[in-house]
């Protein structure tokens, strides 16, 4: 385009319009040079001779030299104003005295612009510097033309011979004629490659239309209604474009995304049944994309890191009531046992606090019907625990000790692509009991000993794009627990839950998400089943488990956004608020606690440990903290 532009400039301004002849090198004076004694200008009228030397470089008392007077020729024509630049040189006091011979380009006595439908003629005007009354300056005339071409191209007229400028002439009554190409008229509209939806179904998005100029913003518009069509039926594109005819037929072509074979390669440990299992789609089907955590074919598979395994050492030093020593954990995790998607865990930790071991199981198909099939077993000992007592001011604690020894099993089945029933038997064994000290001398009123018997049955909901980091989407889960009764055990008491989380999209990878968690428990409750509100997971502004009861309420939004472009580093802004109640404490909207604070997430899913984060809390009523996550808080 600027070529274009460049040949016009100068073709018919400098070589048509005007005729101005090259400049002329001054002549080369005989060594040694005499110096320069006077520099002038002459033949101008219109353009100052101060604005004409500040772009000459030789002065008086400099050595005549033909090399620089031939540069400063260039840099005087090269101002725009000028059609022919000439120098003189003669004697003068001792010397030679240096005269800039000028012809001025003319007076522009009008301006003639034609050829505008779209774009006023006083739009073109206010984009050009050259106007009417003052010298001709070609450079400037450049500069405009390059400016009005941007402008249509920023309009989306460009596409189909994206030159706008059609023509230049310069009269000799001083007009100055400007001819505008706004741009080039559709003849057709096809497109191709479409089968999930008819041709009239698509082109009743197109605004593009035959006898209309071409744009290309709304072109892609249109390719954008089309993509959002496919989308609304969760069905994949391969590829979306376009291309243009010099005739003007538009072209938008389809690619969807079609099965052509069930076929898996890259997978060295997963067994390929286990992949292609949770595929719904058949060869020659359109790809679909509305079930959570499914399998978006891509024939060439990288598999992720599955399994995962450490191991913690560590001394704790003791001061005022609290116990030092050793501390050791071991975990071993693999989420694709074989090759077969089944996951299993192991888990030990010792330490002054804790006394814990787990071990765990599930196997996600144990039938065609995709029932899901998971246990779990545990023994904890936990040395020490600090309850907060409700109703405290300041606020006091308790010293307690809970064990615990259970385990359950757990049955899932899907109802459809988005929701799915799980139901869960558990048999735990608890004893929780006081250990006051000097510091901590109350004893609290909730704790008991016994066994739990329950069932549970939770329904959940979920469509988000990315379990791990969500972006769109929402997820939803209702459970409801019932123990002792029918079940018998030492407890009987029903707890019921919901929690909603739902995430929109404001651009790539920025995220607005929010989420409400609700508890009620009622009956015979132990303090091992009631609710906690306090830490990462919850009111990161507040000490873990800093809120006790058997009624529960917890509100948390955040904004994530990417840092500086990075794909292991984003960041987020959050706000959280919520309580829970102790047995007996009036329920109140006006009780809850709030906190908001900023964070950093760091993504490393190759290393098995999938999002860190760290959250750094502004406000609350227990000042600035930080805490340490695993994965998303929500």
């Amino acid at each position: 385009m600027k070529d274009k532009l460049v040949g016009i400039a100068l073709i018919l301004f400098v070589g048509s319009l005007l005729g101005f002849a090259a400049p002329v090198a001054a002549q080369e004076s005989p060594a040694p040079p005499p110096n320069v004694t006077d520099v002038a200008v002459s033949g101008n009228t219109q353009v100052s001779v101060e604005e004409i030397l500040k772009v000459v470089t030789i002065k008086v008392g400099d050595p005549y030299g033909p090399e620089q007077l031939k540069k400063d020729l260039q840099a005087i024509f090269d101002t725009g104003y000028f059609t022919d630049v000439r120098v003189d040189s003669r004697p003068y006091k001792g010397g030679l005295a240096v005269t800039f011979q000028v012809l001025e380009n003319p007076v522009i006595r009008e301006i003639e612009i034609s050829g505008t439908e779209i774009v006023p003629v006083e739009k073109i005007r206010s984009l050009m510097k050259t106007v009417q009354g003052k010298i001709l300056n070609t450079k400037v005339l450049y500069e405009d033309l390059i400016e009005i071409n941007n402008y249509y191209e920023d309009l989306g007229y460009g596409g189909v011979g994206n030159q706008h400028i059609a023509d230049v002439k310069w009269t000799p009554e001083g007009k100055l004629i400007l001819k505008i190409k706004e741009g080039a008229f559709v003849k057709d509209v096809v497109i191709e490659g479409a089968t999930v939806f008819s041709q009239t179904d698509l082109k009743s998005l197109v605004k593009t239309s035959p006898g209309k100029l071409f744009n290309q913003q709304v072109l892609e518009e249109d390719m954008g209604r089309i993509a959002e069509k496919y989308k609304s039926q969760d069905y994949l594109l391969d590829g979306l474009k376009s291309n243009v005819t010099p005739e003007g037929v538009v072209k938008i072509i389809v690619t969807e995304a079609k099965v052509e074979a069930m076929k898996v390669t890259g997978n060295t440990k997963t067994k390929t049944y286990v992949v292609l299992r949770t595929v719904r789609t058949r060869e020659g089907d359109v790809l679909q994309n509305n079930e959570p955590g499914k399998v978006i074919l891509d024939w060439k598979v990288k598999e992720q890191k599955t399994g995962q395994a450490s191991f913690g050492l560590g001394y704790s030093g003791g001061g005022g009531s609290n116990r030092g020593g050793l501390m050791g954990s071991i975990s071993v995790s693999e989420r694709n046992i074989g090759g077969t998607g089944r996951s299993g865990y192991f888990s030990w930790q010792r330490g002054v606090r804790i006394s814990s071991f787990a071990v765990g199981y599930m196997d996600p198909f144990i039938d065609k019907k995709e029932t899901s099939m998971g246990f779990n077993l545990y023994n904890t000992h936990l040395f020490e625990q600090r309850q907060t007592l409700p109703d405290t001011d300041p606020v006091q604690y308790a010293l307690y000790e809970d064990r615990r020894t259970g385990g359950n099993v757990t049955l899932g089945r899907p109802l459809n692509e988005e929701t799915r029933l799980f139901v869960t038997a558990r048999r735990e064994k608890v004893d929780t009991f006081a250990t006051p000290t000097t510091e901590f001398p109350i004893i609290s009123p909730f704790l008991s000993s016994g066994t739990i018997n329950s069932m549970t049955l939770a329904g959940i909901f979920d469509n988000r794009d990315d379990v791990w980091d969500p972006h769109t989407g929402a997820y939803h889960s209702a459970s409801v627990e019932k123990a002792g009764g029918l079940f018998r055990g030492s407890f009987d008491f029903t707890k019921v839950q919901v929690e909603t989380r739902k995430y929109f999209p404001l651009r790539k990878k920025h995220t607005i998400a929010f989420r409400l968690l609700l508890g009620r428990a009622t009956g015979n409750v132990p303090i091992t089943e009631m609710y906690v509100v306090g830490g990462s997971d919850t009111l990161r502004g507040y000490s873990l488990n800093r809120f006790i009861g058997d009624r529960m309420l917890v509100f948390n939004a955040e904004y994530r956004f990417p840092l500086l472009k990075s794909k292991v580093l984003s960041g987020a802004a959050f706000y959280d608020s919520g309580n829970a109640w102790a047995p007996g404490q009036k329920f109140s909207l006006g009780d809850l606690n709030s906190d908001y604070g900023v964070g950093v997430r760091i993504s490393l899913p190759n290393l098995g440990l999938g999002i860190i984060r760290l959250d750094y809390s502004l406000g609350g009523k227990e000042g600035q903290r930080t805490t340490i996550g695993i994965g998303q808080t929500f």
